[in-house]
């Protein structure tokens, strides 16, 4: 049989690189380079970007291997950086449901359902009647019952007498605590989503489908983080709301703007606007922007990659961090540029 994808030495696929007109001056480097991370991923994750057209296999002039490595490794870095914010919001989310979970419902499950038992957090009566409900309420209390070994969960099973909400959340997926969040009734949702965005300039319907679209986009982004995606290389399916977005974020995106945005070409300036506006600590929405401005900042002023600059590759407007600066005046935190 032939094989479409057949093994190629470090030599040959140097010979490849060169056939679809990348530049390699330094053997040694390549071999470096593919050594540490695949062919696909230094060379197939980024033809999108510095491809001449969808049909040609041939680059751009001016495209070498080094180029692609630095972005490879910039973008690493950016993954790094999201991934982090993301769990903050992750942490901040888990801790205000379980509060709340554990504030009006109890503080006990059982592994089994027990009609009588209203004193369970898990029992259907606080909980929206919904198709949605019964699932969820099996695949955490499946969650309790069938724990991973040395988690949380597992050390309440064995040492304490219960396991209240707040140590349960976190040993189960972003996801499935989203899942739980949508079973409940409005009323509480409310106050969840109040907790996460303060501010009197939405209402709480508004709040309410501003963090059900933004939580599972960052869900999404996350996970193809986690899978080796390139961070803007990621395609938007449901994006953050419009009219909410230019009232929370007027400073980081227009309304023209926001088209592009919604054609699902632009995910990570949505993930971006979405960790800024989901952040409930103004200390970690600085962190944040300055974590971005330390990595990007550098390279945006000295390299050019192939006749695009960094925000162009990485689809980002070119004033990205003139815009986080106003967002954080507003906030009357400190500008970024500053501390370089």
């Amino acid at each position: 049989m032939k094989y479409d994808k057949p093994f190629k030495t470090y030599e040959e696929l140097i010979t490849l690189m060169e056939s679809r007109n990348i530049s390699v001056q330094d053997h040694e480097f390549a071999k470096h380079a593919l050594s540490n991370f695949s062919y696909y991923t230094l060379i197939n994750g980024y033809k999108n970007t510095f491809q001449l057209d969808s049909d040609s296999e041939k680059f751009y002039d001016g495209v070498t291997i080094e180029l692609l490595y630095t972005i490879h490794l910039i973008d690493s870095s950016l993954n790094n950086i999201l991934f982090k914010y993301i769990l903050y919001i992750e942490k901040s989310f888990k801790t205000k449901l379980s509060y709340i979970v554990g504030r009006d419902y109890g503080i006990h499950t059982n592994s089994k359902y027990d009609k009588k038992d209203r004193s369970d957090y898990l029992h259907t009566s606080h909980y929206q009647s919904s198709p949605k409900r019964y699932n969820t309420l099996k695949s955490l209390r499946n969650a309790y019952e069938n724990c991973r070994k040395n988690t949380s969960t597992e050390y309440y099973k064995l040492n304490k007498n219960h396991v209240p909400p707040w140590i349960l959340i976190n040993d189960i997926s972003l996801g499935l605590s989203i899942q739980w969040y949508n079973i409940l009734k409005p009323k509480v949702k409310e106050e969840v989503c109040n907790e996460l965005i303060a501010t009197h300039e939405l209402t709480s319907e508004d709040k309410k489908e501003f963090f059900k679209n933004a939580i599972y986009l960052l869900k999404d982004f996350r996970n193809g983080i986690a899978h080796g995606n390139k961070t803007f290389a990621y395609k938007v399916e449901n994006n953050i709301p419009k009219r909410q977005t230019l009232i929370l974020g007027s400073d980081l995106i227009s309304d023209s703007e926001f088209n592009k945005i919604s054609s699902n070409e632009v995910g990570l300036f949505s993930a971006i606007i979405s960790i800024l506006l989901l952040l409930a600590d103004e200390r970690l929405i600085f962190r944040f922007g300055m974590d971005l401005y330390s990595l990007i900042s550098p390279y945006a002023a000295q390299y050019d990659f192939a006749g695009k600059d960094l925000y162009k590759v990485f689809r980002l407007p070119n004033d990205f961090f003139n815009r986080i600066n106003n967002y954080l005046k507003n906030k009357n935190l400190p500008s970024l540029n500053r501390f370089q």
